[in-house]
């Protein structure tokens, strides 16, 4: 609510000044984000707050393509091998927003992990919202749980075979999280010391490490992390099923190419920046094809 009405106020700002020959000068949020982004600027955010709002003008089939989508989600994730050992290649992509070397520690502290977090949940679903969110998966994928289903306690049979049938991804997914939360753990330990375990700022500097790391490789669903294409509903909602992780590599790929727009923009050298084998683009692409060929190698040993 007041996070939506704040937006659009920013949105709507208009600053009119007099000038010393008597017109006025008006400067506007929309203009400039215009100036910086090009036209679609405003149509993208106009869109996204609609959808934060939960405004979507959907046809009368939408509930159909919907229930359609989700029963064919569910039948590719639910009950599958291939799914569950391929829910744990999405840590090779952390890689890309935190040393892999803090990855490798957190494997250490991790190891394994019981099954029954997937439930119950961790310390790091505890500590951490988004993981927490992660952990009770759903938004709108059309497969997890609803929220009002959670509440309610409402739940039909078969929706609860499905969560069963879903589980062990579930537990490929813990074990990811904790490993990312472990990681920012040792993280902080090693460039944080003025932080002391324990601390509220310890903890806010620990959960927006981690909240960083999973917002920028890891497959969230939620409106924020939905490209405006995968929020449209009805035959777009199918046209772009199973597109997460694409979406997701194609972002690390370009806040890369970003990055190297803006050192040219203030007069750097560009080119150099993008072929930097320390900054941001050849990280994804080395992220990219390392996570390739981890998910090659699982996906065999399961065919």
């Amino acid at each position: 609510g007041l996070p939506i009405l704040g937006t659009l106020k920013w949105l709507n700002y208009t600053e009119r000044t007099q000038n010393d020959d008597g017109t006025l000068t008006t400067r506007s949020t929309q203009k400039a984000l215009e100036r910086a982004f090009g036209t679609d600027a405003k149509s993208y955010l106009t869109a996204f707050v609609k959808d934060l709002n939960a405004e979507h003008d959907g046809g009368r089939n939408d509930g159909l393509i919907n229930s359609i989508v989700g029963r064919a989600k569910s039948a590719a994730v639910g009950a599958n091998l291939r799914v569950y050992g391929l829910q744990i290649t999405s840590l090779p992509r952390a890689a890309f927003a935190i040393n892999p070397a803090y990855l490798i520690k957190g494997m250490a502290k991790v190891k394994s992990l019981n099954p029954a977090s997937a439930i119950k949940g961790t310390e790091a679903q505890e500590n951490v919202g988004i993981l927490k969110w992660k952990n009770l998966g759903f938004y709108s994928t059309d497969v997890a749980r609803s929220t009002r289903g959670m509440v309610k306690r409402s739940d039909g049979f078969m929706t609860k075979v499905r969560d069963i049938a879903m589980m062990p991804a579930g537990w490929g997914d813990n074990w990811v999280s904790n490993i990312i939360y472990e990681a920012a753990k040792a993280e902080l330990a090693d460039k944080r010391k003025d932080l002391k375990p324990g601390t509220k700022a310890y903890e806010k500097a620990l959960n927006d490490r981690v909240r960083e790391i999973v917002y920028k490789t890891q497959v969230v669903d939620s409106t924020m992390t939905r490209s405006d294409f995968m929020r449209s509903k009805g035959l777009m909602s199918t046209l772009t099923a199973f597109m997460s992780e694409p979406t997701l590599t194609v972002n690390m790929l370009n806040e890369g190419i970003q990055k190297a727009v803006e050192v040219g923009r203030k007069g750097g050298n560009w080119r150099k920046e993008l072929l930097n084998p320390k900054g941001l683009t050849v990280r994804a692409a080395t992220t990219f094809a390392f996570t390739a060929v981890v998910t090659s190698l699982m996906e065999s040993a399961f065919d």
